[in-house]
């Protein structure tokens, strides 16, 4: 009788064991899905972002195209305030550039692994 309830005793902890083993498992199998969607979200705002940036790029060149109808082909001639706001969005347009740049070197850099 003893022996029979060491032997029980010894299989119900190993069946604990194994138990908690795979539910262990289970939740880490889960984190690993967690950690795609999370990717998969940061790749959807990126995108978004690359969406709204070049939106308000190609609105800043339209403007500075509609300037140049306006006042001819040459900012050096154009009157001091169509001049100071053509300089102003030159340089919005760079700066919206360079974000541009440099969410596409994030998102290639996302692909090819080298990001969290």
């Amino acid at each position: 009788m003893n022996k029979t309830l060491i032997f029980v005793s010894i299989l119900v902890g190993i069946s604990t064991l194994i138990g908690a083993g795979f539910a262990l498992d289970s939740r880490w199998h889960q984190e690993e899905k967690v950690v795609v969607i999370a990717k998969n979200l940061a790749s959807s705002q990126n995108r978004l972002s690359n969406h709204i940036i070049s939106d308000q790029a190609v609105d800043i060149q339209k403007r500075m195209w509609s300037l140049k109808d306006r006042h001819g082909e040459d900012p050096t001639k154009f009157p001091i305030s169509a001049k100071e706001e053509y300089r102003n969005l030159k340089e919005k347009y760079k700066s919206l550039q360079k974000d541009l740049d440099r969410i596409k070197e994030y998102q290639m850099r996302m692909e090819k692994g080298k990001v969290r």
